[in-house]
């Protein structure tokens, strides 16, 4: 591809997307418990600053995909795998919609409401008022499932940029880290311990700010790629001539 020295460096992007993350968890830190504005800034609340940040990151992944895509379809227009990312790009707009949403807390409301979801409460030691916080556990196969299938599509494009491609299980990793959290602040909540809610709120700083994290490095990946596979082919497309 062309112009790719146009492009900011993959470098200057991740530091500007974790400066952004640091952003939004020293607001939270700083202002959480203010009475007034509190719930604007609170990680832990919803339709707020940070739901809408992370909404947002999910939608620049999904963009970064496309633009994968785009360069793949530049460098080699036979090359079909390239669909792929459409693949990734469409899976990461659903999560940017469920984050604004909350589609998965309606449909794990409809799961715990019946008998399927008494047991499994009996079975976790979970009380109801924490039923949104088991739906990491309830839609464990779908989201092993989708981590395992874009493990192998990252594979499958990084595998000759192999220190990319270990960068890429990062956030994954970080991913798995905040379902299992989420878990423990279920656990938390329907504990008797003194004060669950000193823990719990530290629960779901660390979750939601691996979750921040996890997002901004998938842009990365993506950017970088792109923009290493564009370079790439511009180097041998200079090459040939």
């Amino acid at each position: 591809m062309n112009d790719m020295e146009s492009f900011p460096s993959p470098r200057k992007v991740l530091i500007l997307l974790l400066v952004m993350d640091a952003g939004v968890g020293a607001l939270h830190l700083l202002f959480s418990l203010h009475p007034e504005m509190g719930a604007f800034f609170d990680l832990a609340h919803e339709e707020n600053l940070p739901t809408w940040y992370s909404s947002f990151q999910f939608l620049l992944v999904a963009g970064a995909a496309v633009f994968c895509h785009v360069v793949e379809k530049t460098v080699n227009p036979q090359k079909t795998i390239s669909w792929g990312w459409l693949v990734v790009a469409l899976c990461m707009l659903g999560l940017a919609i469920d984050e604004t949403f909350q589609i998965h807390e309606t449909l794990i409301d409809k799961v715990m409401s019946g008998n399927a979801g008494n047991n499994l409460r009996h079975f976790f030691g979970a009380t109801r008022d924490t039923d949104s916080l088991l739906w990491t556990v309830v839609f464990a196969p779908v989201l092993i499932l989708a981590g395992t299938g874009l493990i192998l599509f990252y594979y499958s494009r990084l595998r000759t940029n192999r220190v990319l491609f270990r960068f890429s299980l990062f956030p994954l990793w970080l991913l798995v880290l905040s379902a299992g959290l989420e878990f423990m602040e279920a656990k938390t909540l329907s504990s008797f311990a003194q004060d669950p809610m000193v823990r719990y709120r530290q629960f779901v700083f660390i979750e939601e700010m691996a979750e921040l994290v996890a997002a901004s490095l998938f842009v990365w990946i993506h950017y970088h790629y792109g923009i290493w596979r564009g370079t790439h082919y511009q180097f041998s497309d200079a090459g040939e001539l």
